[in-house]
């Protein structure tokens, strides 16, 4: 779902870009709905099922130019908060006045639209037959990744959502872009106390 306000710029004295050889032989959890959401700006409209394609060939990336070994992340039943947070996304985007939205009892989760469910089935049935692992989450995928990467089963999550970090999260891969000459990646090394140690100085 991600922190509001400019929690990425916060972050940024603890982020660095890296090259090809960041990731070799390492282990990346991946937020599979961040990368199927961004086929929607990408190339939708370029190709019948533009994520399919998105994630066959970033997949493909992973092993061939980054040497990485990926597992995926599926989103489970979203929490209140999350449910909350996407009903008020459609309100503002539907040019709805957000002061007529009810607030979403504890309990009660607001599914993603089933279009968007039959992407991910897709995908999941894709990276399946490529022989990907596939871990479904309980709630945010993000938070499975923060915990896969906090215990030491990953080196880093790739991911756009900036909650990770509050899950614990250690390493954070927010942008890859393996088709520029240098193949950079954007990484943030996050550790909570030193945002705490700057709060407490503050």
């Amino acid at each position: 779902m991600g922190v509001g306000g400019h929690f990425w710029d916060m972050l940024k004295p603890y982020g660095h870009y890296e090259g090809w050889g960041f990731l070799k032989n390492k282990r990346v959890a991946v937020d599979l709905s961040y990368w199927i959401v961004q086929h929607e700006t990408a190339i939708k409209g370029l190709a019948r099922k533009p994520h399919l394609r998105l994630i066959f060939f970033r997949t493909i990336n992973l092993f061939s130019k980054f040497g990485a070994f990926p597992v995926f992340v599926v989103d489970g039943k979203p929490s209140p908060l999350k449910s909350q947070a996407r009903i008020e996304r459609f309100y503002r985007a539907s040019g709805i006045n957000l002061s007529s939205l009810p607030p979403v009892e504890e309990g009660v989760s607001v599914e993603r639209n089933g279009i968007f469910k039959k992407y991910v089935e897709e995908c999941v049935e894709l990276l399946e037959l490529l022989g990907m692992p596939v871990l479904h989450a309980i709630r945010e995928a993000e938070a499975l990744c923060a915990q896969l990467n906090r215990e030491g089963h990953v080196d880093a999550c790739i991911t756009a959502d900036s909650d990770a970090f509050l899950y614990g999260a250690k390493c954070v891969v927010k942008r890859l872009t393996p088709n520029s000459k240098l193949a950079l990646l954007q990484c943030v090394a996050f550790f909570f106390s030193v945002l705490v140690r700057n709060q407490d100085n503050a």
